[in-house]
């Protein structure tokens, strides 16, 4: 059954939807949604609204089914570049998770290890405090013990004491951050390198076989874009948890140093009054 020239339907005891072009002047059946329904209705003399249909110009170039692409068919698209970019995502995001680690490790029980210590400092009791916090393990437990350690020997010594432990550890709360960010940065560049590539053989393409398949060219071009969008897709989220991880490590050595001075200006305090 025909609609004018410019769609077709079929039905049989097998299957039975609208027509797509299947060159040479042949069709093929067009799997659409509700198409078989609209097919029987019409060879029985009805109209359905609305009417599912496969509009098509001409019956000598075929038309075919348009896959939708999956996950692995987006990587494939990319080729060795694309593996490269989702290769260093996988790799960052693992650095990530270790740093989150390390972070939660570093800042754990800052304000329960400063309040044990200066309720011990207020009473006078500062080997009392040293020994109630050796139990807890941290960068800010290892900072705020040094602290109390050298309690006495003046503060200039005692600052530089504390600020001496806060470099020390920062080695330990800043590892892998730069390297994170590193990645972020360096995806969306060889994304960029893998859609130059992809169109520079695009253009040997045309060169070679001309312009007059506009789904070959289109398809070369859409292929060199793929791993652009790749970069960005593993550069975004890199960056934005790159940088709130490098702002929880700045708050958690800014932390330390609150704890350490306080705990210093209760001891002073103390000694002041006594």
């Amino acid at each position: 059954m025909k609609v004018g020239n410019i769609a077709a339907y079929g039905i049989s005891q097998k299957a039975s939807g609208a027509l797509a072009p299947a060159g040479g002047g042949a069709y093929k059946l067009w799997n659409a949604v509700g198409s078989s329904h609209d097919a029987k209705a019409l060879y029985a003399g009805e109209l359905t609204n609305p009417l599912d249909i496969f509009i098509y110009e001409n019956l000598d170039k075929e038309v075919e089914y348009k896959k939708e692409k999956t996950f692995m068919d987006t990587m494939k698209a990319g080729g060795v570049i694309g593996y490269i970019i989702f290769g260093l995502g996988g790799f960052g995001l693992l650095l990530i998770l270790i740093r989150a680690v390390f972070l939660m490790r570093a800042g754990t029980n800052v304000d329960k290890i400063t309040q044990i210590a200066t309720e011990k400092l207020k009473n006078g009791k500062k080997d009392e405090a040293l020994e109630a916090v050796k139990s807890f393990d941290g960068s800010a437990a290892r900072v705020i013990k040094a602290t109390l350690r050298n309690l006495g020997r003046g503060r200039e010594h005692v600052e530089d004491i504390v600020m001496e432990n806060i470099l020390n550890e920062s080695s330990q709360i800043d590892r892998y951050g730069a390297f994170v960010l590193v990645i972020a940065a360096v995806a969306p560049l060889l994304g960029l390198l893998g859609t130059v590539t992809g169109m520079i053989t695009t253009f040997d393409v045309i060169t070679e076989y001309g312009t007059g398949d506009p789904k070959m060219l289109s398809g070369g071009i859409s292929a060199a874009l793929v791993t652009t969008m790749q970069g960005l897709i593993v550069a975004i989220p890199l960056l934005l948890l790159g940088n709130l991880l490098s702002g929880w490590a700045q708050k958690i050595k800014d932390s330390m140093e609150k704890s350490a001075l306080r705990i210093v200006n209760i001891y002073e305090k103390f000694n002041a009054a006594s």
